[in-house]
């Protein structure tokens, strides 16, 4: 599901902060940016790995 400006906005009201035109479209950007880092991370063969306890 691409992130699109209406849920940001969405969250911002969630949230209770105001959030300019400006803003909202740069929050896009980054959020994407971090949900592309995640879904590479999700993605990673961890089976055999023993957990880490930090």
């Amino acid at each position: 599901m691409a992130l699109e400006e209406s849920h940001v906005r969405r969250a911002a009201h969630l949230a209770r902060l105001a959030v300019s035109d400006d803003q909202a479209s740069g929050f896009v950007d980054d959020l994407s940016r971090i949900l592309d880092m995640v879904d590479q991370l999700q993605s990673l063969d961890t089976e055999g790995v023993a957990p880490l306890s930090h």
